[in-house]
């Protein structure tokens, strides 16, 4: 509890950055990287990585959205800038969370089966950045928009509810 009070008292008269802040995002369609298929361990059981595909590495630096960036910050009196470990480290980082409900074949190597469906609970379909078991190191937006389009194609015309077997 002492620390928390300290960083309480050592942040005073700091800016409330976060009440102020504009995040914008830029998608890129470079093709650059993919997942494959890993078994990690028995006990952390079978996943994805992501692996250099075709195409340029993934950069933390996008001139097109510092270009946005700037061009952005003067319309809202605001000031472009970016994640500390993009600037110093060259890491890309992603704003999605990932993981935690992994596609598998059976529960004891994932969360959720081909269909999206939960294991154990096949009325629950998990469709978010949660069944992405890995940072594909390109913004993920899109990878999540297929696999959530991908899971709604496994749902029958309104036509034919007999056909549903979730």
């Amino acid at each position: 509890m002492d620390l928390l009070l300290r960083l309480k008292e050592s942040s005073r008269g700091l800016p409330n950055l976060s009440k102020g802040a504009a995040i914008t995002s830029i998608l890129r369609t470079d093709e650059s990287s993919c997942v494959e298929p890993v078994r990690f361990s028995h006990l952390l059981g079978k996943g994805l990585k992501s692996v250099q595909g075709e195409g340029p590495l993934p950069t933390a630096a996008i001139p097109e959205a510092t270009e946005v960036a700037e061009a952005f910050a003067p319309e809202v009196d605001g000031t472009p800038g970016s994640l500390i470990s993009e600037t110093l480290f060259g890491i890309p980082t992603t704003a999605h969370i990932l993981g935690g409900a992994c596609m598998g074949s059976t529960p004891g190597d994932g969360v959720i089966d081909h269909r999206h469906r939960l294991f154990g609970y096949p009325q629950i379909l998990v469709v978010d950045g949660s069944a992405v078991s890995a940072n594909p190191g390109v913004n993920p937006s899109l990878t999540i928009a297929a696999l959530a389009e991908r899971a709604m194609s496994f749902f029958p015309p309104k036509s034919d509810p007999a056909a549903r077997d979730c």
